[in-house]
């Protein structure tokens, strides 16, 4: 209904009828004002509503734990339903160890504070457990008499499995942090000094402490000028503000530790976002050997290039020689004095010996060695295993070995190399170099000295073979003129002795002819006294 001033209330009509006494009928209606009771009941209602659709299950019971209520959530989180639980005991949702364990803790805090809330583990009808957030308060009657329990239950299974991962993930993040052999720090505005950093940092910056260490900003590990000319503090506010702007930024970087060293790094700044702030995380990776190892190779291969352009000059050069006597002058010259070597000479095989012998070598010392036939055992020693293996022998210290010693003429020698001069399977000879410095011959030497070698047997080859057609041409010459000579000659006597003399003449030597039958020229010449006539050093 609706009062005089408007307000609506709910009422409850009742109408009965009576007579009067001359017996008409009379109707009574009576009207109850239920204005607060339809609002409790809509409360209640609501109240019914709300327990049976929440998410976390509600359960009451009383003093002893039986159950009277609880809502659908809780049964479906059990496996149950709610005609299944309702009168139970709450004892069947918790295994004996969680009843010890778990529940006996839990509820003495309840008894002993009016409530509790804390993580207590829950029992599935098909025996699986789960974690659960409880919350257990004590319902009172209007006295205020304890008369029961009312508990939720939130199944936090994901939360925990979340927390696990998140957990374990940090431990990850923790180790890679810790044992990371790449400085990591953070950095914060408005001052961007460091807030954080891992042990690498010690190391790398030499500094006592991270304490210490978040005391500084980039510019305090930076010397005062990057290697393009710009200052280190200029440039530390741009690779900021980029790495702000776009996330990240990466770059080569000169820093200096605490100690003044300088040394080259990468830097990878990354911007990390928080809920009410961001900062950057720099990880910074010292490079000093890999910029060395760069350096390294960018000087072999200028090295290489160079040891090319000499060997191919020094094989253009030696390919001109006339003579193999000039071959071998050129080469222990040129590969001395190009290559920078303290010693090179040139041995060659002596089969009555059995000893490489030195046929050519550099300078005064290789003149000396050269006069008092120098030579070295065959098989032995650096020289005489390449000679008879056919493979170069590097020493590259000879000190190392107790066996090894040093010519008197090369008195510094620290280091050997022994290439053979080899064409097809023959060795033509050995190659020698010698160092002043250990370990300073190399893998490399020995790779351009054999490339070279290699040059050398075919200009050695190429001259042998110019120089016995050389020597066939001229003796095809001198027969030709001997022939023509004695042509006029008619007395078989004069023809003999004119050749004879003309062909000592052209050879320079002293020449005879023996006549007589075979058996007494397989017999050494003799002269009327029986001495051996047989022609001593080269006569013919």
């Amino acid at each position: 209904i609706i009062r005089k001033d408007g307000e609506k209330r709910h009422v409850e009509i009742s109408m009965s009828t009576i007579h009067d006494a001359q017996g008409q009928p009379l109707s009574i209606g009576q009207i109850l004002d239920i204005t607060e009771r339809k609002q409790a009941e809509e409360k209640l209602l609501r109240l019914s509503s709300a327990v049976e659709q929440a998410g976390d299950g509600i359960a009451i019971t009383d003093m002893e734990g039986n159950t009277l209520f609880v809502n659908h959530a809780w049964a479906d989180m059990h496996g149950y339903t709610v005609e299944e639980i309702t009168g139970k005991h709450l004892a069947m949702f918790h295994t004996k160890e969680q009843l010890q364990n778990e529940v006996a803790p839990f509820n003495e805090l309840v008894m002993k504070n009016g409530s509790n809330a804390s993580e207590v583990g829950h029992l599935r009808k098909d025996g699986n457990t789960f974690p659960t957030l409880m919350t257990t308060t004590i319902r009172k009657d209007a006295a205020g008499n304890p008369v029961g329990l009312i508990g939720t239950a939130r199944d936090i299974t994901e939360r925990k499995q979340a927390e696990k991962e998140i957990q374990e993930s940090e431990e990850r993040f923790r180790a890679l942090f810790n044992s990371s052999n790449d400085a990591i720090m953070t950095l914060a505005p408005p001052t961007w000094k460091f807030t954080s950093g891992n042990p690498a940092i010690l190391n790398i910056f030499k500094v006592e402490s991270e304490k210490e260490f978040t005391s500084l900003g980039p510019g305090d590990v930076s010397p005062e000028k990057q290697p393009d000319g710009r200052p280190s503090s200029e440039l530390v506010q741009k690779m900021i503000q980029t790495a702000m702007e776009e996330g990240s930024g990466f770059f080569n970087w000169t820093h200096k530790r605490m100690d003044g060293e300088e040394f080259p790094a990468t830097v990878l700044l990354t911007r990390v976002d928080l809920t009410n702030t961001s900062f950057l995380q720099a990880t910074v990776r010292d490079i000093t050997e890999q910029a060395q190892m760069e350096q390294y190779i960018r000087k072999t291969m200028e090295r290489r290039g160079e040891q090319l352009q000499i060997t191919t000059e020094i094989a253009q050069n030696i390919s001109a020689a006339p003579g193999l006597e000039e071959i071998y002058e050129r080469v222990v010259t040129l590969v001395k004095e190009r290559f920078g070597y303290y010693h090179t000479q040139i041995f060659r095989h002596d089969p009555e010996k059995n000893a490489m012998v030195v046929i050519k070598g550099y300078g005064k010392a290789g003149q000396t060695m050269l006069s008092a036939g120098h030579n070295l055992p065959y098989g032995k020693g650096v020289v005489g295993t390449a000679a008879a293996t056919g493979k170069p022998v590097l020493a590259s210290d000879v000190t190392e070995d107790p066996n090894w010693v040093p010519h008197p003429a090369l008195p510094e020698t620290k280091g050997e190399l022994a290439i053979p001069i080899k064409w097809q399977k023959e060795i033509l000879g050995v190659l020698d170099v010698q160092s002043n410095e250990a370990n300073a011959l190399t893998e490399e030497d020995q790779m351009v000295l054999l490339g070279l070698a290699g040059q050398i047997a075919n200009a050695i080859v190429n001259t042998r073979l110019f120089e016995q057609i050389e020597i066939r041409i001229r003796r095809e010459q001198i027969l030709r003129e001997i022939t023509n000579r004695v042509r006029g000659f008619t007395n078989p006597d004069t023809v003999i002795q004119s050749a004879v003399r003309q062909l000592g003449e052209t050879l320079g030597r002293p020449t005879f002819i023996r006549l007589g039958s075979a058996k007494e020229l397989s017999q050494p010449p003799a002269n009327k006294n029986g001495n051996d006539l047989t022609p001593q050093n080269g006569g013919e």
